[in-house]
């Protein structure tokens, strides 16, 4: 299945990429998820990954219906397509102006059925110049006619496979993408396209009404941040400029570690033919690591006080060190480390951890990793409860930490809850501290 339209930042020359990225994190994953697209646009990822149970969503309201209207009623489309066609090809390109120009009546536009809005919104985009989808400050469509003599509107057996798809395996949305991914569990995967960073500019600002601004971008890194804390796995395709770069690769808590691939890209969009071979775009990848298994907090510390680093690339030297007895162990201790944010995915010190490595005085030590636990808001809020009133039972423990990271069984929270208690419990023995 193809896109049933051509829209800004299509993804088809990184489609790979990005399904086999997706198809290395759905093996990471021990249940059926659910995949999130967000800014769904053309929609080329997910119709290429054909996922079972997926959630997409765009703003743009009349791309959704359009989405909708291919679901449930594709031979109507088609024909409504036709009928436009037909008198472009014979009428010339006024029709096309014409036919442009619907939406400047608010009543007649509103009096158009779903079937024929869908069907204006892919014969213009399929007829404009360059496929290009711009609307002006009041939402109407104003982007000029393109040359075409026999546009190609559409593909029958593709929409009709595309309409089937749907129907049994995808929901539909236009609303916030802040609403759609706020509530993603462990294991569910996402993948965000969202209008892309100019550092001159304020990305697509003129493409679509509400535009997006870099602080929206901003915005966008703290939800995901949430996201990969829930246990959810992020893809995000952009322009690799500096600030972009920079936002996910220097993150200032260190918490959430992010994988960063530098693309060369064609813009087959841009309006300057020039430009069309210059696009530079970047992969952001984040995944989860595992809410902490390791009990101990004092052998944590002990990792985070050996000088040479190569350690914790050696599992020999590690078991001997935490004076464990099987590999298993040693990862208990690894990804409580990635969890706080101190090691990344090559077994190296983030410059927090190397921070920490670095301070002599083993209280101050421990009470940096004190403050890097309480960072997280799980920790903060029941460390923050628990100081003012009676401790948590480890049923209320398990059912906090089930409302931050769901997904899991039963049993999973209970075991959890205990390594949460020790945690904390530590916690308040370093800040007792004299």
């Amino acid at each position: 299945m193809k896109p049933f339209v051509k829209w800004a930042g299509g993804k088809r020359q990184i489609l790979s990429y990005i399904t086999e990225r997706i198809k290395a994190f759905r093996k990471e994953v021990k249940k059926d998820f659910t995949y999130y697209e967000p800014f769904v646009g053309g929609g080329a990822v997910f119709l290429g990954l054909k996922h079972n149970n997926v959630i997409i969503n765009d703003k743009n309201s009349e791309l959704i219906n359009a989405y909708k209207v291919v679901r449930d009623y594709p031979n109507e489309l088609m024909n409504a397509i036709d009928e436009y066609n037909a008198l472009y090809t014979t009428q010339g390109v006024q029709v096309y102006y014409d036919i442009r120009s619907l939406d400047r009546n608010i009543e007649i536009y509103d009096k158009m059925s779903d079937i024929q809005k869908a069907a204006r919104t892919i014969f213009l985009n399929k007829t404009c110049y360059n496929g290009l989808y711009r609307v002006n400050s009041k939402g109407e469509f104003n982007t000029p006619a393109g040359k075409y003599n026999n546009p190609s509107i559409y593909d029958k057996k593709n929409l009709l496979s595309i309409s089937k798809y749907i129907k049994e395996n995808v929901e539909l949305y236009s609303t916030s993408y802040e609403h759609i991914i706020g509530n993603t569990g462990a294991g569910d995967i996402i993948y965000i396209d969202p209008p892309y960073d100019y550092e001159d500019e304020n990305g697509f600002t003129n493409y679509q009404k509400e535009g997006f601004t870099f602080a929206d971008f901003e915005t966008l890194k703290r939800v995901c941040d949430q996201c990969i804390q829930r246990e959810s796995y992020v893809i995000i395709s952009n322009n690799a400029t500096e600030r972009v770069i920079n936002l996910f690769k220097k993150d200032a808590h260190y918490q959430i570690i992010y994988e960063l691939k530098h693309l060369n890209t064609k813009r087959s969009i841009n309006s300057k033919g020039d430009k069309r071979n210059t696009g530079k775009e970047v992969i952001i990848m984040g995944s989860p690591v595992s809410f902490p298994q390791a009990n101990s907090l004092n052998k944590i510390v002990k990792l985070l006080s050996v000088s040479d680093e190569k350690i914790y690339k050696n599992n020999e030297r590690l078991l001997k060190l935490l004076d464990v007895t099987v590999p298993r162990q040693i990862n208990y201790y690894l990804s409580s480390l990635k969890y706080l944010g101190l090691l990344n995915d090559k077994r190296e010190l983030t410059e927090n951890g190397r921070k920490i490595l670095l301070t002599r005085n083993n209280l101050t030590k421990s009470k940096m990793i004190v403050n890097t636990i309480l960072s997280f808001d799980i920790f903060k809020k029941i460390y923050n409860y628990e100081s003012q009133n009676v401790p948590y039972t480890d049923l209320q423990l398990a059912h906090e930490i089930r409302k931050a990271i769901p997904g899991y069984s039963d049993a999973t929270y209970m075991r959890r809850a205990t390594t949460v208690k020790k945690w904390l419990y530590w916690c308040r023995e370093i800040n007792n501290s004299v």
